[in-house]
Formats: structure tokens, sequence, C-alpha cells
């Protein structure tokens, strides 16, 4: 396996001011469940594994992380008096949810489709979509990373209106608002949201049998149908029956 095949998790430097940084098993064990957490749903054994969550023992985070048994449940204890992470029981497994994982990883650079399903943006794809964005030409056809903006509430609601008014199929609009309120998009990752919609609006498929096969909004949001690349618009040229145009 390639190094980087699965991605790479945000550590921010203020976990030098956390409570437990000085514990070493502590901090070791913290920074085990980020790299073990789930960058995005998936399914185990008929139960669902939320982003964020990760399924365990302690005897596999002792082997995994090098630590004892005994070390990695006073860690756990220790994290989970602290508010960094819950588990629930099951029979045969635990379920570990780091809390707030999202705000963790919100500063994480571009992050690897192949391992975590988005997709790898190079560095100058993402300076040419800036360039493009700030001159207000966009014609980047990759997805910016998708993590969660900082900006006020105000604006998400404003965002799921604008979508929302877009979308072909007008039902569930608080459910998209509520995606919205959710998600927290930044400014650049809305407009690539409305910019992969119009795509799909423009599309045969949408446009067959007045629209039968448009999705509903909420689950075109919750399928992650932005998570894609465009293909750039082939240029057509138009030529002339004059054989002697002029410019």
């Amino acid at each position: 396996m390639k190094i980087f095949d699965r991605g790479y998790i945000s550590l921010h430097r203020a976990i030098l001011n956390w409570e437990w940084y000085q514990d070493i098993a502590t901090t070791k064990l913290f920074i085990h469940c980020l790299l073990r957490a789930s960058f995005s749903a998936s399914k185990w054994q008929g139960i669902i594994i939320k982003r964020g969550q990760f399924v365990s023992s302690y005897e596999s985070l002792s082997k995994e992380s090098g630590l004892t048994v005994r070390q990695v449940r006073t860690s756990i204890n220790r994290l989970e008096t602290s508010g960094c992470v819950t588990r629930s029981k099951y029979p045969k497994y635990t379920v570990f949810t780091v809390l707030k994982y999202i705000e963790y990883q919100e500063t994480a650079g571009k992050t690897s489709r192949q391992g975590q399903a988005y997709d790898k943006v190079s560095t100058g794809e993402r300076q040419q979509y800036n360039k493009n964005n700030k001159n207000n030409n966009i014609t980047s056809t990759t997805l910016p990373s998708l993590e969660m903006g900082s900006e006020g509430e105000k604006i998400y609601i404003n965002q799921a209106n604008e979508f929302y008014n877009l979308y072909p199929k007008k039902q569930g609009k608080e459910s998209v608002i509520n995606f919205f309120e959710d998600k927290k998009f930044n400014s650049q990752q809305f407009e690539w949201i409305t910019r992969v919609l119009r795509d799909d609006i423009e599309s045969e498929n949408w446009k067959k049998e007045n629209g039968k096969y448009i999705p509903k909004a909420i689950n075109w949001l919750k399928d992650e149908k932005y998570q894609r690349e465009l293909k750039p618009k082939k240029k057509v040229r138009v030529f002339s029956d004059d054989p002697y145009p002029q410019e």
C-alpha cells in the first residue's frame, strides 16, 4: 500500500495547550482515534458507522497503538471525561465516537479520494480554482476540498434557499435547510455545489420524461452528488461559408 493511499488528518497546534497533552499514553491514543475515525459514513455488519466513528475494542486498540490494555482503558476514561470521545458498547465490539470530529478536521488539507472517498486535488488545480474564483471566471473542473466553513448561521439558510430555488424538483425544503445548517459550507464550496447542480440540470438524464429521473433535492445532497469532477465543455467551432471572412 502506498503511504498516501488512505489520506491524512489535520492536527492543530492547539493540542499543545490540551490538558492531557503531557500524558503520552492519552495523547497517543487520542491521535490514534483521529486516525481510525471514519471520514465518511459507512455500513459495517448491519450498522451505520457515522463520520468520526470507528469500531474497535480495548484489545485491538492496545495492539494497534502499542499501549497496554490498562493504558488504553485509563486513556479512554480520560478522553470521555474531557468530552473528546464517547463509546457505545455492543456484545462483541464497541463503537467509539470522536466528538467534534468535523471541527477538528475543518482545517485539513486536501484528502485523498482513493482512501477517503474524496477527490485528490493538486496544488496547481487549487491555485487555478482560487484564481478563477477571484476573477469570477470559474473554469476549474475539480472539486475543492469540502470541509466546514466558519461563517454565520444566516448564510447557510440563504444558501439552502438559493439551492432549493435552483433545484428543479420542489420537495423537502426544510430538510434541505437542515442539511446546509449541518454542513456549513463556505462560499467557495457552495459555489461549486451549485455549479455541479447546474451541470446536472443540463444533463440529458434529467431532461428525460419531464424530469422523471431527477432525485429529490435532499437525496442529491445526502448522496453527495456534488462530490465529482466536471468534464470541460467542448468548444464548438463555427465555420463560415464565406471563404474570405472579414475580421
